[in-house]
């Protein structure tokens, strides 16, 4: 989709409802017609607001809901204009300069930030400057040691989390480190860490004490710790300077192991004693999960990011299964030696595209219906990805479209490779439908787009009225939450926005990252949870963010790490997919679906594709089911859309369907095992490269969420040059 036009009319009311709830709340006036979500962008690009004409300068007025905050809140910007034909906000609101001459946005300032509203047309310019004063907040920052006593020789995790700080750093040989981990350390005696965390409110520290024992010690773990019954836990236990060992009172070794199968939740206690008849203690506990199958999901969370083929990430993923001993052909990848022909003739091949950055690419109605190719016998050839008389982007350096081509692999993701492999897949998952970003996120909320097949036009239409996934746990009492990383929250276009109650329950993610943090979070964690996409932050792995796909991808395995490493993770199941292929190669043909209600497409003049009364889904995608319960290394062939997630969330929880198309969507029980659950400690997972330049605006907002980039150079080619495919014979 094009982020000028689709995304800014996708969130064209958002910011509008939000103004007028917060303004109301605080006792101020507000406006009633509407704003876009997604940084205020207008669903067509500055063409309201008054003739322009040079017969007089441009008049311009903007108001915030709240002109003092806190570091990351949001605040709605709303603006009106009279003989504007152009406008331009500075700092840039979303990810586009282009914008509507009405309109709101939302802003999430980290510091104090004056935004200038510079109104135009042939007359002249005017401009308006509206501050948002950012509370100096003091950072926070917890500190603590998983084990705090060791043996000489071991390690012990040092973990923490930090907020309103722009640099952390750990004494004793660690040094600056990202705002929230963990890293392993091992002391040679006992040792106190101190963590500084650093902001605009000043610095605090916290300290965590590691106990090294030179004396008499005994340690003993159990891994795992979590089972269910009938599983196996080992116990390892280590002593120093003992001369007798027990188990529960039975002698062992003085250092080993054992694995043990208790029935229920059992305490472990191993003793040592020295020649002087002195003793030490360690206990361990290992914790059984009754098998309650799908009832042992407490939470649900699902994370949809954007524009990605299953091709364009995944068609390496068989040959990266075989390095790990895996069977070679299990996923259902793309023929590189198949050719695409242009309407010059040349030929092209899919080829590893050298760059992580490249233009935005095409994935409407019209131009995914015209690249799968639909024949008169009813089958898709899926082979006009370059057949385009010209780009539908407008590329002057890629003109024939040759980067829908281009795919990655292990050496660009190895996070999801890793991913992808040790926890569940599918090589048929599909969009909703062969359309953009906005109906094919309305199926996620709603299980249809109600009409829609591209963005809304009309940047002041009403709130949607389609009944949501968030209603439905409203009227059935489960608890749910909708994290937002960015400025962006979708959720104001329907009607449910009217609430407070459900818009009190759209929070900041550092909730999220608090609960996970908490040795509570198990019972702390809502039921079900959204997160957003961070679009205007470029984390959403668009293809067209200036830094790539890269920082997205290590922004995915910071929010899925936290619930790894939390209290929560033994009941919960983290679904990762893409709201659809970004206009990207794909070689697997869409499926036949029901249609989910009687609303037919809402075609205009000039669309193909008018066979598709949304019975057919969208083009692949991928998808991650990451949890304790996945199976493990488990690919999928069995075809399902978006709306499989929605069926999961209403078997879990006993929840009727929204529509049709839910109704009949597969539930994603194959997924897992409930009796014998491989991941209850989590595999340890590879690290994902990224690289923008700090001297960049848009790299700095990264840093904000990423800390540092641990690359020393880019992976992305500005000029996009490199991601042109090479012709072949």
């Amino acid at each position: 989709m094009h982020r000028g036009r689709a995304l800014s009319a996708l969130f064209t009311f958002v910011l509008l409802l939000l103004t007028l709830v917060l303004a109301t709340s605080c006792g101020s006036s507000s406006g009633s017609s509407g704003g876009g979500g997604n940084g205020g962008n207008g669903g067509n690009g500055g063409n309201g607001g008054g003739t322009g004409g040079g017969a007089e300068k441009p008049t311009i007025t903007v108001t915030a809901d709240k002109t003092t905050t806190n570091p990351g809140d949001l605040v709605v910007l709303k603006w009106t204009t009279t003989n504007a034909t152009e406008l331009k906000i500075s700092p840039q609101i979303g990810e586009s300069d282009d914008i509507d001459v009405n309109g709101s946005g939302n802003v999430a300032p980290t510091e104090t930030t004056t935004y200038v509203f510079t109104a135009t047309n042939s007359a002249g310019s005017t401009q308006f400057s509206i501050t948002i004063n950012v509370n100096v907040v003091p950072p926070k920052i917890t500190l603590t040691a998983d084990p705090t006593s060791i043996l000489a020789g071991q390690s012990s995790s040092l973990s923490w989390n930090s907020q309103y700080a722009d640099k952390v750093t750990i004494d004793n040989g660690v040094g600056d480190v990202v705002p929230t981990g963990s890293q392993a350390v091992t002391p040679a005696t006992t040792t106190t860490y101190t963590a500084t965390a650093t902001g605009k409110g000043g610095s605090v520290t916290a300290t965590a004490t590691v106990t090294v024992s030179a004396g008499l010690s005994v340690t003993l773990t159990a891994d795992p710790e979590t089972i269910t019954s009938g599983q196996t836990s080992k116990l390892t236990w280590s002593s120093q300077n003992a001369t007798a060992v027990t188990l529960d009172g039975a002698a062992v070794d003085l250092n080993g192991s054992q694995d043990v199968s208790p029935t229920s939740t059992t305490p472990y206690t191993i003793t040592a004693t020295d020649a002087g008849g002195g003793t030490k203690t360690a206990t361990a506990t290992v914790t059984v999960i009754p098998n309650n199958g799908i009832q042992n999901l407490k939470h649900i969370v699902f994370y949809m990011n954007e524009n990605r083929s299953f091709d364009n990430y995944f068609t390496d993923l068989n040959n990266y299964r075989a390095s790990k001993g895996l069977s070679s052909g299990d996923v259902d990848v793309q023929d590189l030696n198949k050719i695409y022909t242009d309407v010059d003739g040349k030929k092209y091949k899919p080829f590893h595209i050298p760059t992580t950055c490249i233009e935005v690419t095409s994935p409407g109605w019209n131009e995914t219906h015209f690249f799968s190719d639909h024949k008169s016998d009813g089958s898709f050839g899926m082979d006009f990805w370059v057949r385009q008389n010209s780009d539908s982007q407008h590329s002057t350096v890629d003109p024939r479209y040759t980067r829908s081509l281009g795919y990655y692999t292990s050496q660009d993701l190895p996070y999801y490779y890793e991913l992808a492999t040790q926890f569940a897949t599918s090589d048929r998952w599909f969009a909703s439908l062969m359309g953009p970003t906005i109906p094919n996120r309305m199926y996620l909320f709603t299980s249809t787009s109600f009409g829609f097949i591209r963005p809304n036009p009309d940047p002041n239409h009403p709130l949607y009225a389609q009944k949501t996934i968030f209603q439905l746990l409203n009227e059935h009492g489960i608890s749910w939450r909708y994290y937002y990383q960015s400025g962006d929250v979708w959720l104001a276009q329907f009607d449910l926005w009217n609430d407070p109650v459900s818009q009190g329950k759209v929070r900041n993610i550092s909730e999220y990252y608090n609960i996970l943090a908490s040795p509570n979070a198990d019972s702390m964690l809502p039921q079900v949870v959204f997160i957003e996409q961070p679009a205007s932050a470029q984390l959403n792995e668009h293809p067209d963010n200036k830094w790539g796909m890269q920082p997205g991808a290590a922004n995915t395995k910071k929010i899925i790490d936290a619930l790894m490493n939390s209290a929560a993770w033994t009941h919960s199941a983290f679904i990762y997919t893409y709201d659809e292929g970004g206009g990207l190669l794909e070689h697997v043909p869409p499926f036949q679906v029901p249609a989910p209600d009687a609303t037919p497409p809402n075609f205009q003049t000039g669309d193909i594709g008018t066979w598709d009364q949304f019975t057919f889904s969208g083009l692949r995608t991928p998808v991650i089911v990451v949890s304790p319960w996945a199976k493990k290394n488990f690919v999928s062939h069995t075809p399902r859309t978006t709306s499989s997630i929605l069926k999961l969330i209403e078997t879990r929880f006993g929840l009727p369907s929204l529509t049709n198309r839910d109704a009949t969507a597969d539930d994603m029980t194959e997924f897992f095992d409930f009796a014998n659950p491989p991941w209850m400690t989590p595999p340890p997972m590879p690290d994902q490269p990224w690289f923008c330049d700090q001297a960049d605006k848009s790299c700095q907002t990264i840093v904000q969420y990423l800390g540092p980039p641990p690359l020393s150079s880019s992976t992305c080619d500005l000029s996009h040059k490199s991601e042109v495919a090479p012709t072949v014979p």
